[in-house]
């Protein structure tokens, strides 16, 4: 980034020719990076779709969320792992609001799993002899509850083997549709985490042909501020950044994903493999006199060699994670920031131009804190009556 100047914002975003001037400025003291220019963005956004399967559950049936953070395998797979620790999973419907079911689950051990007594019952007990996508009793099931969370495994060693990934035994999730009406999934939430009802979307059948068009159909019902309608218009971008983070929906082409690679691995990045790279929001709404864009967008952290090996459970940049964490996956959450609640409602608060914003991408090494107290922002006036 060290060649950009302050006229490259509408290539590069305001983070990354900023952070260039800080290079030029204090190179011994700042750190090597690059960017990913609107070319990736535009790039993705114009792919085509994967459109989903509709996935409905018959009344009495019984159907398994793996909980093992690869949606990459599928609609079935979340994003997100059970802690055997205890803690609350809950289901909510397509408006990211409303709430089905939940259950708070005490610490669990291994291969034992946790379920209502009867389906779609309200008491709820250990099973030493788990019943994954089956009743789990001999007993009348209770029925007119609607769909429910019937049985979970948080600690899943030898229980359920993983039907697309041989030889992993991932912790699941049972949902049972107690009512007498067929339910569709698609649409649905899980969440291990109340504050955040929106984490992992049961993906739903997608209408536009590209990503850019999908999001362009979403969000042409909110035309000015304040929108008519704030709680649909907080799913429909729930919704949005999912289809961003959605491996099964949307893709990084063979062209495009060899293209960013070949970039990281550069030499004169000189980026480790096995340290953690930062993929910082770099947008052209943001760092401008009326504009400042503080806080509305995320960074993720990504690693570079979960990428260049062969297995697909260890982080080699972190001991202390049991999955990997790409790069792709960060430049997807990074990306899918642009469209948090409070982002897309300034720019609508602006009458910003949806068709002419977008978001690039600052990469460099991650700082070792946890609050990235090292990822500050600088700010320099330039006196232009001086040569100095």
């Amino acid at each position: 980034t060290a060649l950009l100047h302050p006229g490259d914002v509408n290539m590069a975003g305001g983070k990354a020719t900023n952070c260039s001037i800080l290079r030029k400025a204090i190179p011994e003291n700042s750190p090597k990076s690059m960017v990913l220019t609107f070319d990736v963005w535009n790039a993705f956004l114009d792919q085509p779709l994967t459109s989903p399967p509709k996935i409905d559950l018959l009344p009495g049936e019984h159907i398994l969320i793996y909980a093992d953070e690869d949606e990459s395998q599928g609609p079935l797979h979340a994003g997100f792992k059970l802690s055997k620790n205890g803690e609350t999973v809950a289901l909510y419907d397509t408006d990211g609001a409303t709430l089905i079911d939940a259950i708070q689950f005490p610490a669990q051990d291994e291969d034992i799993s946790y379920g209502r007594t009867s389906d779609g019952g309200g008491t709820w007990q250990a099973f030493g002899l788990p019943t994954p996508g089956a009743a789990n009793s001999q007993d009348p099931a209770q029925s007119g509850d609607g769909l429910v969370i019937n049985e979970l495994m948080a600690d899943n060693n030898h229980t359920l083997e993983d039907p697309e990934d041989p030889g992993q035994s991932p912790d699941w999730i049972e949902l049972y549709n107690a009512s007498d009406h067929v339910v569709t999934l698609n649409g649905l939430y899980l969440t291990d985490d109340m504050s955040e009802p929106t984490k992992w979307r049961i993906s739903s059948p997608v209408l536009g042909p590209t990503l850019r068009q999908e999001i362009a159909d979403r969000l042409a019902q909110y035309p000015s501020y304040p929108p008519a309608n704030i709680q649909h218009l907080t799913s429909d971008l729930a919704v949005i950044r999912s289809l961003f983070t959605d491996p099964s929906i949307t893709h990084f082409s063979p062209t495009l994903h060899d293209a960013i690679l070949n970039e990281l691995l550069k030499p004169e990045y000189d980026f480790n493999p096995y340290a953690t790279l930062r993929f910082r929001s770099s947008t052209n709404v943001e760092d401008s006199s009326d504009f400042t864009g503080a806080g509305l967008y995320e960074s993720y952290g990504g690693c570079l060699q979960d990428e260049l090996d062969d297995e697909d459970t260890i982080c080699d940049c972190d001991p202390n994670r049991s999955s990997e964490q790409g790069v792709f996956e960060a430049i997807r959450h990074t990306f899918a920031s642009f469209y948090f609640d409070n982002a897309y409602l300034e720019r609508l608060r602006r009458s910003v131009n949806e068709n002419e914003v977008g978001m690039a991408v600052l990469v460099h090494h991650s700082f070792p804190d946890d609050i990235e107290l090292a990822n500050g922002v600088a700010t320099m006036e330039t006196d232009e009556s001086t040569d100095n």
